[in-house]
């Protein structure tokens, strides 16, 4: 129970298994954890920005002309509500679905 009432303080208390009253004890702020736990946390979300909109999201111009598949769903995702047009993604992919018809009589000639 003394623990506990340790852990609701936010203060935990450890020692090992030797009786030793000179032994140090080695104490864990759970403060300092929970805020290292949080920051953790946040900086790990920081990386799913809603920057990506759409099944294929989040990529520029290049990437949508050498995924031309990805291309497409993700411009049938752009043009099935109003308002995601305006969305970089969408934009990008549009762009791309501009030059894809060069993109690729470029390189059936280089491939010949």
């Amino acid at each position: 129970m003394d623990a506990l009432r340790h852990v609701v303080e936010g203060r935990f208390t450890h020692t090992c298994e030797d009786p030793d009253p000179h032994h140090k004890l080695f104490r864990v702020n759970l403060r300092h954890v929970r805020s290292l736990l949080i920051s953790t946390i946040a900086l790990g979300l920081a990386g799913c920005s809603i920057g990506g909109h759409g099944p294929h999201g989040g990529h520029n111009v290049s990437w949508y002309l050498h995924h031309q598949k990805a291309m497409r769903a993700q411009l049938a995702w752009c043009q099935n509500s109003a308002g995601r047009d305006k969305y970089r993604s969408c934009k990008n992919a549009r762009t791309a679905q501009g030059k894809a018809l060069g993109h690729n009589v470029k390189n059936t000639i280089n491939s010949l």
